[in-house]
């Protein structure tokens, strides 16, 4: 608010001149000043984006280390989240799934992930369990009709914690995705009824 009360002040004083005055005034220099004041008061100072380029360090091999090794037929995969103010108020979802054409049905990978806590450490680690077999609905489709679409498995949170990777163990063939989830500021409380 203190950045703005310059704006306010000349809003003031133009509603104070008299007619006469205001006629004397020119419109063109008025009309920009502002705009550029109102302008800067209402933007807004933005936080760099969750999925900045500066989180894309390469994940330090002592940190895998304590993890179980690669087995044949997996691959093991690293999200690394930048760091922010008051990680509780975040949540990542990890999920996997593939790139498929696919009609107008409901589709889904019939496995889920697990997790898994890591022995000696007690970190978290994850897995996927069950086939990465495709279920889908069986609706009458228009023939000829295929998107593209990411057919994923149910995704699992993870709690937001930039000190340490999110560790995922997936079958070959398959891609891990994940979003950010964050809580908003208002608490709501419950009705009776």
């Amino acid at each position: 608010m203190e950045k703005c009360s310059g704006f306010i002040k000349l809003i003031e004083s133009l509603f104070n001149l008299k007619a006469n005055s205001m006629k004397r005034l020119n419109i063109f220099f008025i009309v920009p000043i502002l705009l550029i004041s109102i302008l800067s008061c209402t933007t807004k100072k933005t936080e760099a984006p969750i999925n900045s380029s500066s989180k894309q360090e390469m994940v330090d091999r002592e940190t895998l280390k304590m993890f179980p090794e690669v087995k044949d037929g997996l691959s093991r995969k690293a999200i690394i989240v930048a760091p922010l103010e008051n990680e509780s108020n975040y949540k990542v979802e990890i999920y996997l799934g593939k790139e498929l054409m696919v009609d107008c049905n409901v589709h889904r990978l019939s496995g889920n992930l697990e997790e898994k806590t890591l022995s000696g450490w007690g970190y978290s680690y994850y897995t996927f369990a069950g086939s990465a077999d495709i279920l889908s609905t069986r609706r009458a489709c228009p023939e000829g009709e295929l998107t593209k679409e990411f057919i994923s498995s149910k995704g699992i949170m993870c709690s937001y914690n930039s000190s340490l990777p999110i560790v995922v163990y997936i079958p070959e063939g398959l891609e891990l995705r994940y979003h950010i989830w964050s809580r908003g500021d208002q608490q709501k409380k419950a009705d009776s009824f």
